[in-house]
């Protein structure tokens, strides 16, 4: 990210309205992509730009200026996430038909290259099968597995589980289990596949560490540091 980015963000967040309004102008292509995959789902289009811009708006403001993370990486959740939790307020949310076509791609893939190959494939394998990104097959795979399983150790001894994360872990309301899935979307790409293969797939860190191709230890780190931030989201 450039350095005048990032000194527009700055003047952004502390309260200059027409900087802002450019960054949004700017980047309304991302927000109109974002929330084009909620089509259909119970909201009109316009609706959803408008959610989108929230979400970008938020992003913008949140945004750590010292991190290296592009800010269209750390907005596109946001902007999800804005989406989807009003979507869950108003009702039932429906997963977009194209997210889940490629669910079903990924799926199968996966079905297919575990079968000849004997073992969970890699990040890679199942990219080059079914020619997404890695944040497209990691988003397929997120649909698929939802919801996450609350209840899945944090680590490899059995100790502990995601619903320790929240604020009050005996409590029954879904807003606060939907506050951790919400927490978990706005991760970075590498520490939110980490969290979606360990809880999603319920696969061991030895398995992750394959699937992703980096050693096991990688993996460990970025648990642990997926696991501190969704702890400091949700305080």
């Amino acid at each position: 990210m450039t350095e005048a980015l990032l000194c527009r963000i700055a003047a952004a967040q502390r309260g200059d309205e027409g900087e802002m309004e450019r960054l949004l102008t700017e980047n309304a292509p991302l927000i109109r992509s974002v929330a084009r995959r909620f089509s259909g789902c119970g909201a009109e289009d316009e609706e959803l730009l408008h959610l989108g811009s929230i979400g970008f708006f938020k992003a913008v403001r949140d945004f750590d200026t010292h991190r290296q993370t592009e800010l269209s990486t750390y907005a596109v959740p946001r902007i999800a996430g804005e989406i989807r939790d009003h979507l869950r307020r108003a009702g039932p949310v429906k997963t977009p038909r194209a997210l889940q076509s490629r669910a079903l791609l990924v799926r199968r893939a996966a079905e297919e290259l575990e079968r000849t190959t004997g073992e969970s494939p890699r990040l890679s394998a199942l990219c080059r099968a079914t020619g997404l990104t890695a944040e497209e097959v990691t988003e397929a795979l997120q649909a698929h597995m939802r919801p996450l399983s609350l209840e899945a150790a944090l680590t490899e001894d059995g100790e502990g589980s995601l619903l320790d994360l929240l604020p009050d872990a005996s409590t029954d309301d879904p807003a606060e289990r939907l506050d951790l899935a919400e927490a978990v979307g706005t991760l970075e790409p590498p520490l939110r596949q980490v969290i979606a293969l360990r809880y999603g797939r319920g696969m061991t860190q030895r398995q992750v560490s394959r699937v992703l191709g980096v050693t096991q230890g990688q993996v460990s780190r970025l648990e642990r540091r997926a696991l501190d931030r969704l702890k400091e989201k949700l305080k």
